[in-house]
């Protein structure tokens, strides 16, 4: 995985013809699915992944989408926007936004959702393609609405027309690649798709993955009409609970550092396996070496943030996490207090279940204490008691995984 990369571009410039009146004054990216922008349902889902930085660019009718998305904080990220003043293709927009871009970023197209491991994929980005471009790959029932892909190993060695019928693998409209590249990119209209792909495939240096997520595009009137009942079906999951000290980690005794962070055996498989299936992965933890001093909240806050990014260069991310500070017995006054989001209180639970479309019938926790286990009880959720070993075979013997 390249180092911080955190940038997406997302292609919102398109003019939406195939739409009809449905997008005659309003762009398609910010057509509403189920109440909501369309693109706020692709930018929250890449966030959770560790993406926080967003290029947007826009053409047609693209003051609406500046004023429907602001500079992002309503939705935790920063927005930048590349506004093409006539069109430009794929290529050309992207060009045009060279100012903008990062050195490596992740590309989308502003019509499509395709939800699938982003860890997994940015992890292979340096490791499989160095710096040419890597492309997400879903399979369909039917290519001939977008053409097949073909993939000979890891390199995508062709692209077929669309006079071809059945399933098979297309370009899933995800893409890694580097800055250099699109300098490369000639002035004016230009077509990824059509006018760079096809090269880098013969000089070998497009590659590919395969992936199987929730895929959906809104290009047609059918499709949007069918986002807006499959959209809210996606987001809606079920969430695997972890506590941290004892499950995620080793349990040294108030571990806030990443020299005294190791890992239990199996937890990296186990949140990787949880990632794929789809789940929430969040940490919920009891953190009383906040009140007894030992660390301040923003020590702990940074430490997390390590362990997220940690995990995502090996393919697996936790989505988010939840902590109490406070302890009765704490030396530092104002953490020195019963807290309701301390367990074996259920209030990290709560509010978690709260705060993700989470299917709570379908989500357990965790955990290495019996206050775990009485939290994920109170909270309604099922409990599992880890007392050390492997994880992964821990999960395994109880048919979670």
């Amino acid at each position: 995985m390249k180092e911080n990369l955190k940038q997406a571009v997302i292609l919102a410039g398109g003019l939406g013809t195939r739409l009809g009146g449905l997008a005659k004054d309003c762009p398609k990216p910010i057509l509403p699915v189920s109440g909501k922008p369309f693109l706020a349902y692709l930018i929250e889902n890449l966030r959770r992944f560790g993406i926080s930085d967003f290029v947007v660019c826009v053409g047609h009718l693209g003051e609406s989408v500046v004023e429907t998305l602001g500079d992002g904080s309503s939705l935790g990220v920063r927005i930048s926007y590349s506004h093409e003043q006539e069109p430009l293709g794929t290529g050309g927009c992207v060009k045009y936004a060279m100012p903008l871009l990062d050195d490596h970023f992740l590309m989308l197209n502003g019509d499509t959702l395709f939800d699938f491991n982003f860890s997994d994929f940015l992890s292979r980005y340096s490791v499989q393609s160095g710096d040419g471009v890597l492309m997400a790959l879903r399979r369909v029932e039917d290519v001939s609405r977008y053409g097949a892909t073909e993939i000979e190993g890891s390199k995508i060695s062709s692209f077929q027309d669309k006079t071809r019928n059945g399933p098979g693998w297309i370009n899933g409209g995800v893409y890694c690649m580097a800055r250099t590249a699109v300098q490369s990119f000639p002035d004016g209209k230009f077509s990824i798709e059509n006018d760079y792909f096809p090269n880098l495939a013969a000089t070998g240096d497009l590659y590919g993955v395969k992936y199987e997520g929730f895929f959906i595009d809104i290009g047609i009137p059918e499709t949007l009409e069918l986002a807006q009942t499959q959209i809210p079906d996606w987001e809606g999951r079920p969430a695997v609970f972890l506590d941290r000290d004892g499950v995620i980690n080793v349990n040294h005794g108030y571990v806030a550092s990443s020299d005294r962070f190791d890992l239990v055996p199996g937890a990296l498989e186990v949140v990787r396996h949880f990632n794929e299936k789809g789940y929430y992965v969040l940490a919920v933890t009891n953190q009383a070496g906040v009140a007894r001093g030992y660390y301040s909240e923003l020590e702990f806050h940074d430490f997390m943030k390590w362990i997220q990014i940690e995990f995502r260069k090996v393919g697996a991310h936790i989505d988010g996490y939840y902590y109490s500070p406070n302890h009765p017995e704490g030396t530092i006054k104002r953490y020195a207090k019963p807290c309701f989001f301390r367990k074996p209180n259920p209030g990290m639970i709560l509010r978690g279940l709260s705060e993700w479309p989470i299917l709570k019938d379908e989500s357990f926790l965790i955990g290495d204490k019996p206050s775990d286990i009485a939290a994920a009880k109170a909270a309604g959720i099922e409990g599992h008691l880890f007392e050390g070993g492997n994880l992964e075979v821990f999960c395994s013997d109880l048919g979670l995984l």
